[in-house]
């Protein structure tokens, strides 16, 4: 029998409504760092079933939350250079990325199809570069737009893959398992497929 929220609530004590949300990622819903990864630490410790929650996770890959600076260019379709700019990564996958503090000279994004350079310049990943499509757009408060990367090299990937891993497992997330990096070898005798992140 599978163990419910209500028991990882019982053994944190916190009101299960909150076990409830932290697990299902509920947007507005404001738990410290700490309660968070303490929640899904015990619901791995007790083999909770990530299968039964009411909402899927949009990203395969979790983003880890950073602060970095870097340099970006937009080109359009023609690989011509509209704009060049500067943002902060705020957070990264190995497909992915959020900006913010985004300035350009333009102050604004071409209305035909473009892509975006990322060049990362400090932290842990400075010197990845990435060629991205803009999958999101917010303005209010703050402009800040979710990349997806759609060209990088392979080096590079393996780096992102290898910071989230690392990020993963100080956190006690247990995602190192459940995902092989590009270089990383198939078992003898595994089978083929993708685990699924809880």
């Amino acid at each position: 029998m599978s163990v419910s929220q209500q028991e990882i609530a019982d053994r944190l004590g916190i009101d299960r409504t909150a076990v409830t949300k932290i697990l299902n990622r509920t947007p507005g819903h404001f738990a410290s760092k700490k309660t968070i990864d303490l929640v899904f630490k015990t619901a791995r410790d007790m083999a909770y079933d990530f299968s039964r929650l009411r909402h899927t996770h949009g990203r395969r890959y979790e983003r880890r939350p950073v602060t970095w600076s870097s340099e970006l260019q937009v080109l359009l379709a023609d690989r011509s250079v509209y704009d060049t700019g500067t943002g902060l990564v705020k957070n990264i996958s190995s497909y992915g990325a959020l900006m913010a503090d985004l300035s350009f000279p333009k102050n604004a994004f071409p209305l035909e199809p473009f892509t975006v350079l990322l060049h990362i310049t400090d932290g842990a990943l400075a010197g990845v570069r990435a060629e991205c499509e803009v999958i999101r757009f917010k303005s209010h408060p703050i402009i800040d737009i979710g990349l997806n990367i759609v060209q990088i090299s392979e080096d590079d990937r393996f780096r992102i893959h290898r910071f989230t891993d690392e990020a993963a497992e100080e956190h006690g997330l247990g995602l190192v398992e459940r995902r092989r990096t590009p270089r990383e070898p198939r078992e003898e005798g595994e089978e083929r497929g993708d685990a699924q992140e809880p």
